[in-house]
């Protein structure tokens, strides 16, 4: 997708770009890109969120009900 992201990072971007779909958002912010970095459940962008927040998999329905006031 994107030849200057590594990888890991296309396939988060991805999958926020599939978030922002499902949301019917033409856009794509952090929250979207959280939603990817928790779906990926690997890496140092998630292993980060997870020392702040101990299971990222728990913030998925604030996210969601924050993406959904947009």
């Amino acid at each position: 997708m994107y030849p200057h992201f590594s990888k890991r990072a296309n396939e988060i971007f991805s999958r926020g770009c599939l978030k922002a779909k499902e949301f019917c958002q033409e856009y794509i912010d952090t929250g979207h890109l959280l939603l990817g970095i928790i779906d990926e459940n690997e890496g140092i962008a998630f292993e980060t969120l997870k020392s702040f927040v101990g299971n990222p998999k728990e913030m998925i329905p604030h996210i969601e009900n924050i993406m959904q006031v947009y």
